[in-house]
């Protein structure tokens, strides 16, 4: 009876562990995820594109990563988040490390969301680009305008009916 309750036990854990890992494989963002030490425990297939390797290529041989391990072991010894922006080829990628606590809430390591937000950046550039545009175009009359003005009051220029 024990052994039949066992073998359903771990039937369904290796159920949940094949579904997690789907689910993280299908995501479009990075997730990698490392112990108190640091080290990589599992990761999915979208976090080594994003920081720039091929597939295949295992998280600590990227240069990307290496820049993020600094903040990693903070975020592990303060126990606080963390979320920075850099370049990585052609793309922007914000990353995200959040702390894992067990259940007596002390930290046992690290949860990392690599993110591709290069169109987000560009599209922010677009608006301040606009909106300093607008501004530029609008300034030049205003100018005009408040010159004639000031010459009307000043008596330089005749008001005529």
């Amino acid at each position: 009876m024990y052994k039949r309750q066992l073998s359903h036990t771990i039937e369904d854990l290796t159920f949940e562990r094949n579904r997690l890992r789907i689910t993280l494989d299908g995501l479009g963002e990075g997730v990698i995820s490392v112990n108190l030490h640091g080290q990589v425990m599992q990761y999915n297939p979208s976090s080594i594109l994003l920081l720039g390797g091929k597939e295949g290529d295992a998280p600590e041989s990227l240069p990307a990563f290496q820049t993020i391990l600094p903040h990693v072991s903070e975020v592990l010894r303060a126990g606080t988040s963390h979320v920075s922006e850099q370049k990585c080829r052609d793309a922007v990628i914000r990353i995200t490390i959040s702390p894992l606590y067990d259940g007596s809430s002390q930290v046992e390591g690290a949860v990392l969301l690599v993110q591709d937000v290069t169109e987000s950046v560009r599209l922010e550039q677009t608006r301040k680009d606009y909106v300093a545009n607008v501004s530029h175009e609008l300034r030049s009359p205003l100018t005009s305008m408040r010159g004639f003005l000031e010459a009307m009051q000043d008596g330089t220029i005749p008001q005529e009916e």
